[in-house]
């Protein structure tokens, strides 16, 4: 028997290794080699079974980062495949003075790297703080503020397109912050939700198009709730009940 690639016991990493290899070259021939008659009866079998956060770790290593990215890959891999699983915090004791310091370097470490993790997510650089420099401040926040500048003339401009039609009516001017401002709300929680789950490794493929079938449902409910109530304030206000199905409509459209 022939094969491109020879890997050498059945364990953990072995295997591990196999299945990377597979995956990045499809067209390779794997074989792995095991001298038991099963797989990880060694180390890989009598390992304590946790997930590690990587508490221990100086925030910013390299040991910090591989543990926070495989914690993440092995929720999110655990998640796919309906292996049972537990993310359920851990609790750390100090016994003496010994430990009650070691502690406070973990609890440290902690949000440290819970910062690091919430100004990435948020696309802030790690160096900044809440007392850095006007200068430095100004430059980490340049790319989302022009990226959302963008956004804003992308969003004048369809407006501008109906133009004609808000001069003619300019109830539509009045209400059209309303809109605006529901819909900003509703991404606004949207987008929380959705960074808590990715912060802690819940979203996998298959989860993703649940979250995605359900967010629509929520939209879609929202809208026609609130919708209607601001419909019908339009026509309480104005008289007209063309203008509150529009504004109806612009409620449930999605968001």
């Amino acid at each position: 028997m022939r094969a491109d690639v020879v890997v050498v016991g059945a364990g953990i990493v072995g295997l591990a290794t196999a299945r990377a290899i597979v995956r990045g070259h499809p067209g390779l021939s794997v074989v792995v080699l095991e001298k038991e008659v099963a797989v990880g009866t060694h180390q890989s079998g009598r390992n304590s079974g946790v997930i590690h956060a990587g508490v221990y770790y100086a925030p910013g290593s390299a040991k910090a980062r591989l543990c926070t990215a495989g914690r993440t890959s092995m929720v999110r891999y655990c998640a796919e495949r309906g292996i049972d699983h537990a993310v359920c915090g851990k609790v750390v004791v100090a016994r003496d003075e010994a430990d009650r310091k070691a502690r406070e370097d973990a609890d440290r470490r902690i949000r440290e790297e819970a910062d690091r993790e919430i100004l990435n997510l948020a696309g802030l650089r790690e160096e900044e703080d809440l007392f850095a420099s006007v200068w430095k401040s100004v430059r980490n926040r340049w790319t989302w503020l022009a990226l959302n500048l963008v956004t804003a003339f992308i969003a004048s401009r369809v407006i501008g397109l109906f133009e004609e039609s808000i001069a003619q009516l300019v109830a539509l001017a009045a209400l059209m912050p309303i809109i605006a401002g529901i819909s900003g709300n509703s991404g606004n929680q949207t987008i929380t939700m959705i960074v808590r789950a990715l912060a802690l490794g819940q979203i996998s493929t298959p989860s993703a198009r649940k979250l995605f079938a359900k967010e629509i449902g929520v939209s879609a409910l929202n809208g026609l709730i609130w919708g209607g109530v601001v419909g019908l304030f339009a026509f309480l206000i104005y008289h007209n009940w063309q203008l509150g199905a529009v504004m109806m409509g612009a409620m449930e459209m999605p968001r």
